[in-house]
């Protein structure tokens, strides 16, 4: 994917969800928006008005993003508002380069073209695999070969905590990486936790691609 560099694009922070099945399907694209929109591998996601800038007004087609409109690619100025506004507990977080035309806002921009600089993935991210969170280093490798398609690189953190890196561009797996996060999906998940305290998150990033383990896990509740 080639950014361009004649004009320096923005780089923004911003959340993805998941898709599982990705592999699946032709062309393959694992990243996905919240609102289910597919991130496409190796080239720009191009942003589409689909609504009306206002209820009351008649649509009329424009380019996105229009700034009377809410319309674009999203995404905000920090981590640290990506937090307070999305969460970043289990989902894919991380950079995106925005460029074309782009609206500011207080906390954020909305943009016409954007593609991902680089990925965080947490250890409850791996919950959903349709296999279960991998238990080895071989098995984190085939849970994260879609994603490198994406040729950024891959972190592993926890919210608030040091990235580290897991894939690069230049070198591919990092072993070092790979066994710290091995370690860290060792330790016990409390499901309970995550789907007490986020529930409408983990339905938005989850249930359209296992939806019978998210039910599974609003069991252990009752």
């Amino acid at each position: 994917m080639n950014i361009p560099d004649y004009v320096a694009p923005i780089v923004g922070h911003r959340i993805w969800s998941w898709d599982t099945t990705a592999a699946n399907h032709e062309p393959c694209s694992p990243l996905r928006s919240l609102n289910g929109n597919p991130w496409p591998v190796g080239r720009k996601l191009a942003a589409t008005c689909f609504h009306p800038c206002m209820p009351s007004m008649q649509f009329e087609r424009h380019q996105s993003p229009l700034e009377s409109c809410r319309c674009g690619i999203y995404a905000t100025k920090d981590v640290d508002q990506l937090q307070k506004f999305c969460g970043i507990g289990f989902g894919i977080s991380g950079e995106v380069y925005l460029w074309g035309s782009v609206v500011e806002h207080q906390f954020g921009w909305r943009a016409q073209y954007a593609y991902p600089k680089s990925l965080v993935l947490s250890p409850e991210t791996f919950l959903f695999q349709p296999d279960g969170a991998p238990s080895g280093v071989k098995r984190i490798q085939s849970c994260l070969s879609d994603l490198t398609r994406y040729g950024v690189d891959i972190f592993w953190a926890k919210p608030g905590k040091k990235r580290t890196l897991v894939w690069s561009t230049c070198f591919g797996y990092e072993v070092t990486g790979l066994e710290s996060l091995k370690d860290a999906m060792g330790t016990k998940f409390s499901f309970s936790w995550v789907c007490r305290y986020f529930p409408a998150a983990l339905r938005v990033l989850c249930e359209p691609f296992a939806p019978s383990a998210v039910k599974g896990f609003y069991r252990h509740l009752d």
